[in-house]
């Protein structure tokens, strides 16, 4: 049953905002980082610096700080706005399926949604690293290859450490209508973990949580660490405590 209320979910959203978001954010992205190095590659990859590592590390630090958990707030805004628009909550909770399929189909949608851009990310970049070795060979590429191992690492724990801020804003949408108030309260949540990234307890904002993975890759951390496993955590409270109350929430 979830996993038909997921496909749903997909066939309803395929032609919305949130689909395109989606794809053309990680290509403009990619796109971005392409631009920067074509023009004016030579004076950032210094002697004896693996280019590819450098271009896809600049990729994910463009990114971690503040446009990958800017793309999370509004993929849940515009997933759940779907349903507050023309009474669909109503006609969803009218149909032959439990409360819960309805609840946890919706979250999986968005945490997939998530998984499929980061990927889309990670293609993107490398198939623009890999025509900028093409173009422009002066920059050094000959003799280095790109660290997939690493790459893969830079995935997962931006992937892992954008779980709490979702289930946080998932819980926001569903229970405002009008989504430019979980897009505001979101806003202002990643300005304020950029802000606060030097703070001591920083690992307990999980605004902030995407930028410190990046500080943590940069300081050659490739594994999970603290504000990763209170991701996972915050992820599994904030979704039970939601459906504890969303389970009896009424729908006028």
């Amino acid at each position: 049953m979830i996993m038909q209320m997921i496909a749903l979910e997909f066939n309803k959203l395929r032609a919305t905002p949130a689909f395109w978001i989606s794809v053309i954010g990680p290509f403009i992205l990619s796109a971005l980082v392409f631009t920067l190095f074509f023009f004016g590659g030579e004076t950032r990859v210094r002697q004896g610096m693996n280019p590819y590592d450098f271009f896809l590390s600049m990729g994910w630090n463009i990114s971690a700080f503040f446009l990958l958990p800017l793309y999370v707030v509004l993929i849940n805004a515009l997933v759940v706005s779907v349903e507050h628009n023309n009474e669909g909550w109503k006609l969803l909770l009218t149909a032959p399926v439990t409360r819960f399929s309805v609840y946890i189909s919706k979250w999986i949608s968005i945490i997939l949604f998530i998984l499929f851009t980061y990927s889309l990310f990670v293609v993107f970049l490398l198939g623009f690293v890999y025509l900028l070795s093409l173009l422009k060979p002066e920059i050094g590429f000959s003799g280095y290859s790109p660290d997939l191992h690493r790459l893969f690492w830079w995935f997962f724990k931006l992937f892992v450490a954008s779980m709490a801020l979702s289930t946080i804003q998932y819980q926001l949408s569903l229970w405002m209508k009008n989504a430019f108030k979980p897009i505001g309260i979101g806003l202002m949540g990643v300005v304020a973990g950029m802000i606060l990234m030097e703070w001591k307890h920083v690992d307990y904002f999980p605004y902030g949580y995407t930028g410190q993975s990046f500080l943590s890759m940069s300081q050659g951390e490739n594994h999970l660490v603290l504000h990763e496993y209170l991701s996972l955590v915050y992820m599994v409270v904030i979704l039970a405590a939601g459906w504890f109350l969303w389970r009896r929430k009424q729908f006028r």
